[in-house]
């Protein structure tokens, strides 16, 4: 038996070719599971509303993440042949567990549960290939935790390629993200990739208060699309042809658009002075809501726009604020700015000073805010 990339012989019941590190054939799906920490002896009859209240919080910004290029019909397009199932092509890798009452010192200590985690994954996958490749990007980027496991070595160096050109163009922005993971979709994943900028991942060991926390900051790739190249490129293609992408997206370029997001959560991190969210402390807790309210009200989003737009028509004919979204792509103009500043900086990323008018003045204000 033979690679189809490479085209040297492999075993039939090898999962990988150990040469280039091609998927040969697809994972069997495996039920998630959560890794809970046993909790013995706490009672939960003296939390207070505020810790109520806190918890709301964080599952809000979790699902309150944006979450992009979504379509009703993406999951008829896959090869599953099974209604009931939302992840054909599968990962092992489980992103999103959760641990709670554990031994949380400081923010060594919540990296190190993070790597932990991710080391657990990276065991359950068992390509080298992939392993090592991703402790490179690890090192290069400052990301806590890389796990993408069952992706062609092709794929991951054309992340790296893209996250190499990015933070040339932005050093400063280096840091904030903790995860870059593969993912298994559920009925309510309809994203190709999405940047989750707050998610908790653990509390303290025996604190009533839950106090520190330990929150990630993810890029998330759907399984879906990253481990079938065919389905997930026709999806770009003739997405970018009916303009609701940007002018020559393509597949490599999708998680040009997620870091847009993260680019502008960056600078609103840098806008409160946050060098990280991965350890908060008590104390921490009016800056993170602070924070977590301009998520959810895209105060610091439409700010960002407006000012672009403001300096836009100063220096150009009128048009209105809607007419500078659309002029960048369909979905820039989707009634999110976040989205808006997301397509203006794919499209930068895309066709430099080529880009749009709009886009490269978005681009100068992210920019000067990133600073």
């Amino acid at each position: 038996m033979k690679c189809h990339n490479c085209n040297s012989e492999v075993n039939l019941f090898d999962n990988y070719c150990f040469k280039c590190g091609t998927l040969l054939k697809c994972i069997k799906e495996e039920k998630p599971q959560k890794n809970y920490l046993l909790l013995m002896g706490i009672s939960f009859s003296f939390c207070s509303l505020f810790i109520i209240g806190l918890f709301a919080f964080i599952s809000y910004s979790t699902s309150n993440n944006p979450t992009i290029y979504f379509n009703d019909t993406l999951f008829a397009t896959t090869k599953n042949s099974n209604s009931n199932l939302y992840n054909f092509y599968t990962t092992t890798i489980n992103y999103d567990t959760k641990y709670n009452f554990v031994n949380i010192a400081n923010k060594k200590d919540a990296i190190d549960l993070i790597q932990k985690e991710s080391q657990i994954q990276k065991e359950k996958c068992g390509n080298d290939l992939v392993i090592e490749e991703e402790k490179k990007m690890m090192d290069k980027y400052n990301i806590t935790a890389i796990n993408l496991c069952e992706m062609s070595m092709s794929d991951i160096k054309s992340i790296d390629n893209t996250l190499n050109q990015i933070f040339t163009m932005f050093p400063s922005a280096k840091g904030y993200m903790t995860n870059l993971t593969l993912m298994n979709p559920n009925s309510e994943d309809n994203f190709i990739a999405s940047f989750e900028p707050i998610s908790k991942f653990a509390n303290a060991n025996l604190n009533i208060s839950l106090f520190p926390l330990v929150i990630k900051s993810s890029m998330l790739l759907n399984s879906n699309y990253y481990l079938d190249n065919d389905n997930f490129q026709e999806i770009v293609r003739s997405s970018e042809a009916a303009g609701w992408f940007v002018k020559n997206a393509n597949k490599d370029s999708i998680i040009v658009h997620e870091m847009g997001h993260y680019l502008s959560f960056v600078a609103l991190l840098k806008k409160y002075n946050i060098e990280s969210l991965i350890y908060i402390k008590k104390e921490d807790l009016s800056k993170l809501m602070e924070l977590n309210k301009e998520l959810e009200t895209e105060n610091f989003s439409k700010d960002l726009v407006n000012t672009a737009y403001n300096n836009y028509i100063k220096n150009n004919e009128f048009i209105s604020l809607l007419e500078f979204q659309s002029a960048i792509s369909q979905y820039s103009a989707s009634g999110v700015y976040d989205e808006t500043i997301a397509e203006a900086f794919h499209d930068y990323y895309l066709n430099g000073n080529n880009a749009t008018k709009e886009s490269l003045a978005i681009i100068k204000v992210l920019k000067e805010w990133l600073n």
